[in-house]
This record gives structure tokens, C-alpha cells and sequence, in this order.
């Protein structure tokens, strides 16, 4: 009966190192699951830092771009208005053309109806 109680002993002690062993190797998983968990952590902290800086750096553009577009909506509207006035003026410019054209035909008109009168008065004063 002793020689049983001494086996079963080895027997004990033996799966109790196994034991012991696989709790080691566990406990070593789990430290390197921790260091792996970590230097994710690290990671992900980097890139959601990154990506603020790039969404502030695209939010920045954006502006700026608003602001171009903007002032290239400003210059258009006003570009529109000179463009409107030049076409008034060359309205202006046309209309005045064409009465200062009238002028001169009624100018023309008088110098010949006082040429015809100059011959006829002279036709008149010298045939008495």
C-alpha cells in the first residue's frame, strides 16, 4: 500500500510541474499580449493624431478655398457690372454717333440750300 502511496505521490508531483509550467507559459502569453495591447494603444494614439492633423489640415484648405471662391464670385459679379456699363456706353457711343451723323447731314443740307440761294440771288442781281 505504500509503494501505491509513493507513486501516486510522483504521479502528483509530476502533473503538479506540468501545472506549474503551463501556468508559466500562460502568465508569458499574457505579458506579451499586454506588450502587444500596449504598442497598439501606442499606434492607434499615433494615427488619431495624424488624422486630426490632417482633418485641420484639410478643414484649413477648405476655407481657403471658400475664401477663393469667394473673391473669384466678387470679381465675376463685377466683371458682370463693367461689362454691362461698357455695353451701355458703346449704346451711348452709337446713339451720339448717329445724331452727330444727322447733324452733319442737316449741316450739309443747310450749306447747300444756302449755296442754291447764293446762285439764285446772284443769278437775280445780276440779270437786272
Amino acid at each position: 500500500a505504500l509503494a501505491g502511496v509513493g507513486a501516486s505521490q510522483e504521479v502528483g508531483a509530476a502533473s503538479f510541474a506540468a501545472l506549474k509550467d503551463k501556468t508559466r507559459q500562460i502568465d508569458l502569453m499574457i505579458e506579451q499580449l499586454s506588450a502587444e495591447e500596449q504598442k497598439l494603444e501606442k499606434e492607434m494614439q499615433q494615427l488619431d493624431s495624424r488624422t486630426a492633423r490632417i482633418n485641420a489640415s484639410l478643414a484649413q484648405r477648405d476655407a481657403e478655398y471658400m475664401v477663393k471662391r469667394a473673391e473669384m464670385d466678387a470679381s465675376k459679379s463685377t466683371l458682370v457690372d463693367i461689362r454691362e456699363r461698357l455695353r451701355i456706353k458703346v449704346g451711348n457711343l452709337t446713339a451720339l454717333n448717329e445724331s452727330l451723323h444727322e447733324h452733319q447731314n442737316a449741316l450739309q443740307e443747310q450749306r447747300l440750300f444756302k449755296q442754291s440761294m447764293q446762285m439764285r440771288w446772284r443769278t437775280f442781281t445780276l440779270g437786272n
